[in-house]
Order: C-alpha cells, then structure tokens, then sequence
C-alpha cells in the first residue's frame, strides 16, 4: 500500500479559513458600492429613464 494513501488530506487551519472569508466579504462590498454608484451615476445622467419608469408603473 503506497504511503499517500495513508496520509491524512491536506486540511487548511481555521485561521487561513478565517482571513478568506474577510477578503471574499471585503471585495464583495465593494463591487455594491461600485455597482451603487454607477446607478446613480446613470440616473443623474437620465440614462435611466425607462428603468424608474418601470418601477413607478408597477408599484404597488
């Protein structure tokens, strides 16, 4: 029996585990805030027009 198959499988400490979670929750913030402003950028500039309109006629 070679000696990889009794090996253990290669588990990453909690602390490596830990430190990527913050990264993928930082770098998911800021595509939102990305995404936010060029909304806002597109609705000042009138480009969407037929968006908001969309949301008024369908409102509740």
């Amino acid at each position: 029996m070679p000696v990889t198959s009794l090996r253990k499988a290669c588990v990453r400490p909690p602390e490596v585990a830990k430190i990527k979670i913050k990264i993928k929750i930082k770098i998911k913030i800021k595509i939102k805030i990305k995404i936010k402003i060029k909304i806002k950028i597109k609705i000042k500039s009138g480009e969407c027009v037929w968006f908001s309109g969309y949301f008024n006629s369908h409102a509740p």
